[in-house]
């Protein structure tokens, strides 16, 4: 079985579970949940959550 990582906002998922780091930040950026600083270091608004889940292959495929 694989991780995903996926945006959560106050514990309710906000995006889909994406498979690396950077597309879920993306996510959270496009929902307003989270932002990058003038030296490119990512940051999260109080409430959201960057969260690894298991992704269950078989049904993915």
């Amino acid at each position: 079985m694989r991780r995903g990582c996926r945006i959560e906002y106050f514990g309710k998922a906000r995006g889909p579970i994406r498979d690396n780091l950077d597309e879920a930040q993306q996510d959270a950026a496009r929902l307003k949940l989270g932002s990058y600083d003038e030296d490119g270091r990512f940051f999260l608004d109080v409430g959201a959550d960057l969260r690894w889940v298991p992704v269950d292959c078989e049904v993915a495929a």
